[in-house]
């Protein structure tokens, strides 16, 4: 039976959070306004073949967006979640009895609700409040993107809908703490079954199966709830960061000519382009995943190189710390500060410099967002983590004293 070799939690592997969270941030604040007069969306592939009369001001932008990509940057947060949560449950007590087990589950889903929920509670007030202050109405200068968020009525139904991960029109970013929840429940599968070489790769060929089979547009329906099918190709994110924590002892050693510099900068370039580059989506996710796999691995167990510096910048590991506020509050400042910058600034000046507009806009956005995270992690995340732990460390506790 195999076992996670673990190595503690270090402000590199936290570091690459942050990274993640400020490359979505940059991928829909460079969506704000037209650029040359066409609206980049971020959910298709059309910005990637506009006119080739466009001016240069659309190919920076699109240079930009495309870098920057945020759909990349979510498979790696889920990653990122399975290996950490692979980490995390290696440090915990499972015993031998199915009592301490189910102790141990108890313990793990106290942590995991405490670490979730606060933050998907706050983002959704946030967005709901904003949305009851009046109604946004997008100017002809923003994008098309731009214009679908905020601009509906809403009343207290959505709220409830989208702190249940039923619906996204408030914060439509928490799709991916949807995925996050599946993956959470059956996190406890992939770590004990992950244990094992065999199951190891039952499981990564059953989930990358999986992948392919859900057609992008399924919904599975269970007692009046809807899921999105999809989440299958993402959960299986979720099963590749696992499996990670468990290869360390089953890799073969690294060929002498590519060094590990070297082997993360690939893994970048494929993490970036597989989803622009492929036509379906599970086949973009799968490449997203094994590249994150690899740059996640590298960060942990090597702690020399560009990455591995870049990564322990005191500002990169604050961006690290804040990185789950800042990913679930970015839209929100993201959409108030094209609502500023629209009501400032002259509509024909817009219109005829979106890219510097579009580069306003995202540094607004980030002056918003960044204290506003800060100060959710200080007193929603940072509490609440620290209310789960006593939860799961007093269930434990008391399971011990009646074994005693």
């Amino acid at each position: 039976m195999r076992s996670v070799e673990y190595r503690g939690f270090n402000d590199a592997l936290l570091s690459l959070r942050g990274i993640a969270a400020c490359a979505v941030l940059v991928f829909h604040g460079m969506l704000v306004f037209k650029v040359d007069g066409l609206s980049f969306g971020p959910y298709d592939h059309t910005f990637l073949s506009f006119a080739s009369d466009a001016g240069i001001s659309a190919h920076i932008e699109k240079f930009i967006v495309l870098s920057a990509n945020g759909h990349a940057a979510v498979t790696f947060f889920l990653v990122h979640s399975g290996f950490v949560l692979a980490l995390s449950m290696s440090r915990m007590s499972w015993g031998s009895g199915l009592q301490e087990k189910v102790t141990a589950l108890v313990a793990y889903a106290a942590k995991r609700i405490f670490r979730l929920w606060p933050m998907i509670i706050v983002s959704c007030v946030l967005a709901f409040g904003y949305q009851l202050i009046g109604h946004k109405v997008a100017s002809p200068s923003h994008s098309t993107w731009y214009a679908a968020f905020f601009t509906s009525p809403t009343d207290f139904s959505d709220l409830l809908h989208n702190v249940a991960l039923q619906q996204f029109n408030l914060v439509p970013f928490l799709w991916s703490l949807l995925v996050e929840t599946y993956g959470s429940i059956l996190m406890p599968l992939f770590y004990f079954l992950g244990r094992r070489v065999f199951t190891t790769y039952l499981l990564i060929v059953g989930f990358y199966l999986l992948a392919w089979a859900v057609p992008p547009n399924a919904f599975i329906l269970v007692n009046g709830w809807t899921f999105a099918a999809l989440s299958t190709v993402f959960v299986f994110c979720f099963v590749v960061g696992t499996m990670t924590a468990f290869t360390r002892q089953d890799l073969p050693q690294r060929p002498a000519w590519i060094s590990q510099n070297a082997l993360i900068l690939v893994s970048f370039i494929f993490l970036v382009s597989a989803r622009w580059a492929l036509p379906t989506i599970g086949g973009a996710v799968v490449i997203e995943a094994l590249a994150s796999a690899v740059i996640v691995y590298s960060v942990y167990y090597h702690q020399d190189g560009p990455l591995q510096w870049f990564c322990n910048l005191p500002i990169v590991k604050f961006y690290g710390l804040i990185s789950f506020s800042l990913y679930v509050n970015s839209l929100l400042c993201i959409h108030i500060s094209g609502q500023i910058l629209a009501r400032l600034v002259p509509a024909s000046f817009i219109e005829g410099n979106g890219l510097i507009m579009n580069m306003i806009a995202l540094v607004l956005a980030a002056v918003l967002v960044t204290p506003l995270s800060y100060v959710t992690f200080r007193l929603i995340e940072a509490p609440f983590m620290k209310v789960g732990k006593q939860i799961a460390a007093l269930v434990e506790s008391r399971s011990v004293a009646i074994r005693a």
